[in-house]
């Protein structure tokens, strides 16, 4: 029988949620370009939703 490698435990990393309005804070705290934080927006690898005012 071939040796098998037993699969690794995934790491759990906690992450303290935080709330950022507008493209220029989130881009900033990131340390990306504007568009840059967009389009992770837009394609759901950061979360968002817009507020009240429509933002």
């Amino acid at each position: 029988m071939p040796h098998v490698e037993p699969q690794a435990t995934p790491a759990i990393i906690y992450v303290h949620m935080e709330f950022y309005r507008g493209i220029k804070a989130i881009a900033t705290f990131l340390g990306v370009h504007e568009r840059t934080a967009q389009a992770f927006l837009y394609d759901g690898k950061i979360p968002g939703k817009k507020d009240g005012t429509g933002t």
